[in-house]
């Protein structure tokens, strides 16, 4: 995704700090999670870059091992997301309608995806978010043992 974010001007920082341990989980169902995660983060943040007189946008990938295993966070300092809405992006189908996110179109199929991928290689997703500052969607899986 790293082409679609440079298109939108957005710098994509990816962060893997030391030895992440191996985590349980099966790669196309991961790899589709970050994928989806990766493709809203831009997708949100560059509505924000592209108004007048806002900051550089950006979308970081951090990975670190955790108590539980290993920690995936996908951030951006996009639009953000109001509280009432935090829980309910997650539903089959929903999506955000007021405001500029609902200019952007979309299934509302993307994070329900994400987070059932998630839960089904053992692990959890959560969101963390204000409106005008961005997003995080943290990824907590289970390492090998």
């Amino acid at each position: 995704l790293s082409p679609l974010a440079q298109q939108k001007g957005l710098v994509l920082e990816i962060d893997i700090s030391g030895a992440v341990p191996p985590v349980r989980a099966n790669e196309a169902l991961l790899r589709q999670a970050v994928t989806n995660l990766l493709d809203n983060a831009i997708k949100f943040c560059g509505v924000r870059t592209q108004d007048e007189g806002s900051e550089a946008g950006w979308v970081r990938v951090l990975a670190r091992t955790s108590p539980e295993g290993v920690r995936l966070e996908v951030s951006d300092n996009g639009i953000g997301i109001p509280e009432s809405e935090q829980e309910r992006i997650f539903e089959r189908f929903y999506r955000v309608t007021a405001g500029p996110a609902g200019q952007l179109g979309g299934t509302g199929l993307g994070l329900s995806i994400a987070r059932e991928n998630i839960t089904g290689c053992g692990g959890r997703l959560e969101v963390h978010s204000t409106p005008g500052h961005g997003a995080a969607f943290i990824v907590t899986l289970p390492r090998c043992t």
